[in-house]
């Protein structure tokens, strides 16, 4: 079976939330991880894993307000099981603090669930 290095076109559906994100997950060789997400956040973190088991973990950047200030992060956790060579899904869990460390209600606090398939080169 392939490993998880690659990118991979996700559909991420949050408790709670009427409508899923968009997002590109990159894994590095090495254990470098990338979010790009259709809420347009860019998010660094790190993975472990081999065969078809795969922990994710990653902070993501809250602006919000009038003038869209910085004024939150969340940790996202991750666990992703590979379905074949192409195919993964994962169920996780986000944690949103203030800008003091504080845990704190969110949108997107809470659980959450993706599907995702590898995104292939494709000849023009």
């Amino acid at each position: 079976m392939r490993s998880i290095v690659g990118v991979w076109d996700t559909k991420i559906k949050v408790e709670g939330m009427e409508e899923s994100v968009d997002a590109l997950y990159t894994f590095a060789e090495g254990g470098t991880f990338l979010d790009i997400n259709s809420v347009k956040e860019t998010n660094p973190g790190v993975w472990i894993g081999n065969g078809n088991t795969y922990v994710v973990t990653f902070w993501a950047f809250g602006y919000e307000g009038e003038q869209g200030q910085y004024n939150l992060k969340a940790k996202v956790r991750l666990l992703i099981r590979m379905n074949g060579a192409d195919q993964l899904t994962g169920q996780g869990v986000t944690d949103v603090y203030d800008l003091e460390g504080k845990l704190v209600e969110h949108p997107w606090s809470g659980p959450f669930q993706i599907t995702g398939a590898r995104i292939e080169v494709e000849l023009p």
